[in-house]
C-alpha cells in the first residue's frame, strides 16, 4: 500500500531568529548574524574566527546543552499542530564524529532529544544518523517511506548543529574558515530545524493546515567527493536529482541547497545541473540561506525544507509551485534531495 506524503509543519531555530516566522522574515530581509567571537580565536592567527551563533542568555553553556536547547525549542514550534498522546516516529539528523564529538556524545544527544520532545517518541520506529549535511533530507525519505506506507501517520524530522571549539579549530586547520587569507571559506553557524510528515488521512482530516506534497526524495554516494584528492565529478548529486527529477516533466522552480562559499560545492552543482538542466525552471534562483545563518551542517535538510515548505504557501498564484531541497556532507560522500510541491500526486520515495 503506498499514499500520499505532505509536510504539515515546521519549525526552525537560527543565528538570526527563534521560530520560523522571525527566521524567514530575516532571510528575505538578506540579515545575517555573522560577528568575529573573541571568545572564539583562531589556532592560527589568533585573531577572532567569523562565526554566525545564537546570542545566548548563557554564553557558558556546553556544547550539547546548546544542541539540546534549540533542538527542542524548533520540535516545540513543529510539533504544535499535534494533538493527543500517540507516539510519533522521530528521525533525527545529528553531527558527525569530529574532534571534541564521538560516538558517546552522539548518543546522548539523541536520547536527550527523544526523551524531551514535546510529544512522545515512538522510540522502537525512531532514528538517528550523524552523516551532517546529508542527514535531514535522508531521514526525510525514510519517514516518508514509512507513511507511504501506511505504517505511520505523522513523522517528525528534524536535524541540529553547533561545531564546539574543538571542531572549529579543526576547521581553521584546515584552512576551511572564511577570513581575509580564505573569501572562499565557511562561516559556521548553528540551529535546529525540523519538520512534520504526514499521511494523506491526517491532510484530509485537518484540512486548514498549510501543507505541501513531498513528491520524492532519494540519496546517494559521491564517488569522487572533494577530500580524496581526485577530480570531483558530481556523480553523486547528478544522480539524487535524477532520482527526484526522472521525466521531461519533472520541474524545480526553485532550488533550496547548503551552498557556503566553497568552491567544491559549487562545482558539484554546476555538473549536476548540467546534467539536468531541462528540469529545472529558474537556473539563477538557487537559494542558498548559509551567507545568512552560516553553515549549519547537520541542520540543513530539516531547516531548507522548513524554508521551502514556508516559501511554497506564502507563493502568489504565478509560482513557483515547486521546490528542489538538495544536501552535500562535507566529511562524508552522501548526498540527498527532496521535491517539493503545492500540489500533484507523489512519487515513489
Amino acid at each position: 500500500m503506498t499514499g500520499a506524503v505532505y509536510l504539515v509543519g515546521a519549525g526552525a531555530v537560527t543565528s538570526v531568529g527563534i521560530g520560523l516566522p522571525a527566521v524567514m522574515a530575516a532571510l528575505h530581509a538578506q540579515i545575517n548574524q555573522f560577528r568575529q567571537s573573541a571568545r572564539f580565536p583562531s589556532v592560527m592567527t589568533g585573531q577572532p574566527l567569523i562565526l554566525a551563533r545564537l546570542e545566548s542568555d548563557d554564553p557558558d553553556a556546553s556544547d550539547l546543552t546548546r544542541l539540546r536547547q534549540m533542538a527542542l525549542l524548533a520540535a516545540t514550534e513543529c510539533a504544535a499542530v499535534i494533538e493527543g498522546a500517540t507516539p510519533v516516529p522521530v528521525f533525527l539528523s545529528v553531527p558527525p564524529e569530529r574532534p571534541g564529538w564521538g560516538e558517546a556524545e552522539i548518543a546522548r544527544l539523541s536520547g536527550e532529544i527523544l526523551s524531551m520532545l514535546p510529544t512522545p517518541a515512538d522510540v522502537d520506529r525512531s532514528r538517528m544518523v550523524a552523516t551532517g549535511h546529508h542527514g535531514g533530507l535522508a531521514m526525510m525519505a525514510e519517514a516518508a517511506a514509512l507513511i507511504a506506507q501506511g505504517e505511520a501517520q505523522l513523522c517528525l524530522v528534524g536535524g541540529v548543529e553547533s561545531p564546539g571549539q574543538p571542531a572549529l579549530d579543526w576547521l581553521d586547520r584546515q584552512g576551511r574558515l572564511k577570513g581575509e587569507d580564505t573569501p572562499t571559506g565557511l562561516v559556521p553557524g548553528e540551529g535546529a530545524g525540523f519538520v512534520l510528515l504526514a499521511s494523506e488521512a491526517f491532510v484530509a482530516a485537518n484540512p486548514t493546515l498549510p501543507h505541501v506534497v513531498l513528491q520524492a526524495a532519494a540519496q546517494a554516494e559521491e564517488p569522487s567527493p572533494w577530500y580524496d584528492g581526485k577530480p570531483n565529478t558530481g556523480d553523486g548529486l547528478s544522480q539524487v536529482l535524477r532520482q527526484v527529477l526522472p521525466t521531461k516533466d519533472s520541474r524545480a522552480d526553485v532550488t533550496y541547497c547548503d551552498q557556503n562559499g566553497e568552491t567544491w560545492r559549487t562545482e558539484e552543482w554546476s555538473t549536476a545541473y548540467l546534467r539536468t538542466g531541462a528540469s529545472h525552471g529558474h537556473p539563477l534562483d538557487l537559494r542558498h540561506p548559509a551567507d545568512c545563518w552560516g553553515d549549519v551542517g547537520a541542520a540543513s535538510g530539516p531547516l531548507l525544507a522548513a524554508m521551502a515548505w514556508s516559501d511554497l504557501n506564502d507563493a502568489p498564484a504565478e509560482g513557483p509551485h515547486s521546490a528542489l531541497v538538495y544536501c552535500a556532507s562535507d566529511t562524508n560522500p552522501f548526498r540527498s534531495a527532496v521535491l517539493l510541491a503545492k500540489h500533484g500526486p507523489t512519487a515513489k520515495v
